[in-house]
């Protein structure tokens, strides 16, 4: 039993809080507007049991003997005719209609409290004390300055009553004896004690003890959003040095690698630059191999890394590894060393690996490998960090394939260059051959003369002979001086002398061959311009001959013998066979015959 009493109590105790709660809750949105609107409604409830008090002091009077009973029920009538009145307003009040009904009540009560003083005993009525009640209320409703005004209000219609009953144009239409007065103006003393010194200061009170831990809850709300703000805005913060750290990282990054020409180089730079700025544990670089389905190490920022570059690491594309998932998908993938993903942390020349980034290298829409970023910890690398790593992952790739394409390019330009040197070396062993010789000429201060030149007369090897070299020999100082063209050496130049070659002799020779060799290949391009000039000529005219002629033997006569003319042979022969006749061999040679015969 002694169990059941609290729950009961607190069972009552809830559903008298809930009704309560019932009566006084205003239907608005603004805090201040409800609380309010609560304290009026708790007051209307005050006005309605002050009332129904004034009403039974009022008619306990008559059977006490001190009014009649007229008397006693038009007083206590008069009285009971505000709980309506209050009634109407607490109904408006549950509406939202706070501040309109307060100012209604504040002064219709004033009102009804004039009438009554008026009607009863005037300005010595003990209602006047009444007045308390409303200017208590009028402080606390609608503003401070509002009791004063009030209580101006009052002081003026006391002294207006006054004036007039002492003028004589005024009296009290149901005046009270004095046994009645003391008896009222006593019991409205204890009661405005009551309800305006005790319960309107408890309410007071309360309502502002509310506000105040209100006030404080909401200070400190406040101190922890400030605590919160402080701390996000140190992370902030620190994120946005870290992006900083990694934009100026970026940038250096590309200032560095800018003028690397060679892909290993590229590479090997690249992962140490990303791994120390960043302070990563391993960086590597994994590029996709031709037939497109591996992805090979290339290069690693830590020895461990460096180690698997050595022994050939790859992955196959698609493979469970998310560098294997990024070559793939072209997506950025990340891992944990946590459940699943620790397949990706069992390499041992990484033992200290947490966690992975990979990022596809991609160029113009284009897969070129994978960058993989290891760290020692456990990092869950957010958007930012994601996006701001792949830049650099698209700086790498515009990198690597700038890297690739200069390096065709110069590939191409030395097999051009080579071609072009090739060509000239047959454009002269042509020329060489037209002449049936090798050329060569001496000067002795007298005269020019044709020399055949004699390689076993040459104190060195012309194909080595790249530049001016000076040998001593028996008391003579020899200087040789390379004739090249497209960096190939033709023949050289010697010059003998008694005496050593001063520097000033040595640069002239050295500026005269170089022109020289200049204009030895542009003597050959035009020797050759004229005789293709030539041969083009000459073909015309054949052609043009031949196709003069109306028959077939004209035709083949001429042919023969401007072909024999034109290349210098001793014997062209021509023959024709006929339809499915078998070709003879003594019939298809061809034997030496004067120019111009035919057979």
């Amino acid at each position: 039993m002694t169990t059941q009493i609290p729950v009961q109590r607190k069972g009552w105790r809830a559903w008298w809080s809930a009704q309560w709660e019932r009566l006084v809750s205003v239907e608005v949105t603004d805090a201040e507007e409800a609380r309010l609107g609560r304290l009026f409604n708790t007051l209307m409830v005050v006005t309605i049991a002050f009332m129904l008090t004034l009403s039974a002091i009022l008619t306990a009077m008559g059977p006490l003997g001190l009014l009649s009973t007229s008397g006693t029920l038009r007083r206590a009538a008069f009285s009971l005719v505000v709980i309506p009145f209050a009634i109407f307003c607490l109904i408006q009040t549950r509406r939202g209609r706070v501040r309109a009904m307060s100012k209604l009540y504040v002064w219709g009560t004033f009102g009804f409290i004039a009438l009554a003083c008026a009607l009863f005993n005037g300005s010595a009525s003990p209602a006047f004390i009444l007045f308390l009640w409303v200017v208590a209320v009028a402080g606390v409703l609608l503003a401070p300055y509002y009791a004063l005004l009030l209580s101006g209000v009052v002081l003026l219609y006391y002294g207006a009553l006054w004036f007039a009953e002492r003028q004589g144009f005024y009296t009290p239409l149901l005046p009270t004896d004095e046994t009645a007065y003391r008896f009222m103006n006593q019991s409205f003393t204890f009661l405005i004690l009551i309800f305006v010194a005790g319960l309107i200061t408890y309410l007071n009170m309360r309502s502002l003890r509310q506000t105040l831990a209100n006030l404080r809850g909401t200070t400190d709300e406040l101190e922890k959003s400030r605590r919160l703000l402080e701390t996000r805005v140190t992370e902030r913060t620190e994120q946005l040095q870290q992006r900083s750290e990694q934009s100026q990282a970026i940038a250096e990054f590309t200032r560095s690698l800018a003028g690397l020409r060679d892909l290993g180089r590229l590479l090997d730079s690249a992962v140490i630059l990303i791994a120390e700025r960043l302070h990563y544990y391993d960086v590597a670089i994994f590029l996709l191999n031709d037939s497109e389905e591996w992805v090979l190490l290339k290069a690693a920022s830590s020895a461990g890394g460096k180690r698997m570059v050595e022994r050939g690491y790859r992955l196959r594309v698609g493979s469970p590894e998310i560098i294997g998932q990024t070559a793939a998908t072209a997506r950025p993938q990340v891992a944990v060393n946590e459940g699943d993903a620790a397949l990706n942390f069992q390499l041992p020349e990484l033992p200290a690996a947490q966690s992975e980034l990979a990022l596809p290298l991609l160029s113009g829409g284009r897969l070129l490998g994978v960058l993989d970023i290891r760290c020692d910890q456990i990092v869950h690398f957010a958007g930012e960090d994601i996006q701001i790593l792949d830049i650099l992952a698209g700086s790498l790739a515009a990198m690597i394939t700038n890297t690739r394409l200069l390096q065709e390019t110069q590939q191409a330009l030395e097999r051009l260059e080579h071609y072009q040197e090739e060509e000239v070396i047959q454009g002269w062993y042509r020329a060489l051959a037209r002449r049936n010789k090798r050329l060569g000429y001496f000067y002795d201060r007298i005269t020019v003369r044709p020399e055949l030149p004699d390689a076993a007369l040459m104190p060195v090897d012309l194909q080595n002979l790249t530049g001016l070299q000076v040998l001593e020999s028996e008391g003579q100082y020899l200087l040789l001086a390379p004739l090249r063209v497209q960096q190939r050496t033709l023949g050289a130049l010697s010059f003998r002398a008694s005496r050593p070659w001063t520097e000033e002799e040595q640069r002239l020779v050295g500026s005269v061959v170089t022109q020289l060799g200049l204009a030895l290949e542009n003597a050959r391009l035009l020797e050759d311009t004229r005789l293709s000039a030539q041969q083009e000529k000459a073909r015309s005219e054949i052609v043009g001959r031949v196709r003069s002629s109306m028959q077939v033997d004209t035709v083949l006569r001429s042919a023969t013998e401007e072909l024999g003319r034109a290349l210098g042979v001793e014997r062209v022969r021509i023959q024709l066979l006929p339809p499915g006749r078998p070709v003879d061999s003594e019939e298809a040679s061809v034997s030496p015959a004067s120019p111009g015969e035919s057979g």
